[in-house]
């Protein structure tokens, strides 16, 4: 799994959507299977869980390409959603309006999303891996 990084001494999860896309040559179903399993080994350790998701050149294409993936991740989040303390989105896009609008349609459950521009992702996403 080179899309996902989990610690054991912290409480986040980083996904990378752009490696996830380069090397996507599995089932959506597995990968989601494979996520979740990470989350719930996490989750043992700790009691709240931030997702990290780097989103760099998802688009409304991307949207319905994965839509399997990201409907089973929805449904998968949703029953873990007090075990979730946050959503980071890094490279957001200017379409972010219109994803939501699309992913909203999939779930009801807020979730607390902080939407980071492309300018400050890289120096954040460098951040969370010094701490």
């Amino acid at each position: 799994m080179n899309y996902l990084i989990t610690s054991n001494n912290k409480n986040y999860i980083y996904f990378d959507f752009p490696l996830f896309k380069k090397y996507n040559n599995f089932s959506q179903k597995d990968c989601c299977t494979e996520v979740f399993s990470e989350f719930d080994i996490l989750s043992k350790i700790n009691n709240e869980i931030e997702l990290h998701v780097n989103i760099k050149d998802f688009t409304l294409t991307a949207c319905c390409k994965y839509q399997e993936f990201i409907s089973r991740s929805l449904i998968e989040m949703e029953k873990r959603k007090e075990k979730i303390k946050r959503i980071i989105l890094y490279y957001t896009p200017k379409t972010i309006n219109s994803i939501r609008k699309v992913l909203s349609t999939l779930t009801t459950v807020k979730y607390n999303i902080e939407y980071v521009d492309k300018n400050n992702s890289d120096t954040l996403i460098c951040k969370l891996f010094r701490e």
